[in-house]
């Protein structure tokens, strides 16, 4: 008896005998307790990790959308202009609106050589890594309905030769309620992935019966279906007309004001030549809105919910519109 204590433990003060304290190594209940403890670390701090990356992506992308704005007033201090629709002719083509400002962006004067800038990519979306010459960020075309609002955003259209130059002084809504830039996700070819979410990865095609004759209530039901259906999936290989690259079309490098902020993008049926859709919406992966940027450099975040005659009424730079409810 006297042996088998002597191997489990030691008498203290002749009393009954007690566990070794000076042993190695840890029982298999304290390693689960301290497993469990870790798990329960892990659970707290990774979606706080997540949410402060996805808050430094959306502050990086607020940054280099306030950095164009202020190219833009370098430019219009310039030439006295804004960028034209169709920007300036290089080589016998088209410079789009971002590029034909590389020179005041300080990104150099070569738009021939398609070729990644990092102010021109979002780092929330990873389809910038599937282009040669991505562009997250777009300029405000306006509601594109037709007249009084048709190419009533901040770019000078071509198309009406009335328009080929405007200056700060005929944004007479003021500088502060015109929206300027906002961002766009990049998008999928259609049978090269299938349909996965978000919605606005792709293209769709809705079908409207107002008579074209009616401008607004033609843009509202298609804004209506494009938003919340019905709308169906283009099934042809087609790359969506707001794929963004800087050295493509000026299209590319547009957005528009007719439909909330993250709706999808949608081709209309009958087509209606410019009473349509293109252009589509700001999107984004920032969550429930879009970063937006003023004609007077400052930055907001506009809900996806928010009032879509507000929306509208950002989107003019001369509409003079009476607009309640609030700011976004």
């Amino acid at each position: 008896m006297n042996c088998h204590i002597e191997k489990v433990g030691r008498r203290v003060n002749g009393s009954i005998p007690v566990r070794d304290t000076n042993r190695a190594g840890m029982t298999l209940w304290e390693v689960l307790v301290a497993i469990g403890i870790m798990a329960m670390l892990i659970a707290i701090l990774v979606p706080a990790i997540q949410v402060a990356r996805a808050s430094a992506r959306r502050m990086q992308c607020a940054s280099q959308l306030r950095q164009l704005t202020l190219g833009l007033h370098n430019y219009s201090d310039q030439f006295n202009c804004l960028p034209m629709f169709l920007g300036r002719l290089v080589d016998g083509g088209h410079v789009n609106f971002v590029s034909s400002m590389f020179p005041q962006l300080g990104v150099g004067n070569d738009v021939s050589v398609p070729r990644r800038i990092s102010l021109l990519m979002c780092p929330s979306d990873e389809l910038t890594d599937s282009t040669d010459a991505p562009l997250s960020y777009v300029i405000n075309g306006g509601p594109n309905m037709r007249s009084p609002h048709l190419w009533s955003g901040v770019v000078a259209s071509a198309l009406t030769l009335d328009q080929l130059c405007i200056q700060f002084a005929n944004v007479t809504d003021g500088l502060s309620g015109t929206g300027c830039f906002s961002e766009r996700i990049g998008t999928y070819e259609i049978l090269q992935v299938r349909e996965v979410s978000p919605p606005q990865r792709y293209t769709w095609t809705v079908s409207v019966s107002v008579p074209v004759t009616d401008a607004l209530a033609w843009t509202n039901q298609a804004a209506d279906h494009c938003e919340h259906g019905p709308r169906n999936m283009q099934v042809q290989n087609h790359v969506a007309m707001h794929d963004w690259f800087w050295s493509g079309g000026s299209t590319q490098s547009l957005y528009g004001h007719h439909m909330n902020p993250n709706a999808p993008h949608c081709d209309t049926l009958p087509a209606a030549g410019f009473l349509t859709l293109w252009g589509g919406s700001p999107t984004s992966l920032h969550g429930t809105g879009v970063n937006l940027s003023m004609l007077d450099g400052s930055v907001r975040f506009v809900s996806q919910s928010v009032d879509r005659n507000v929306w509208r009424a950002m989107g003019t730079r001369d509409g003079a519109e009476s607009v309640e409810g609030g700011q976004p």
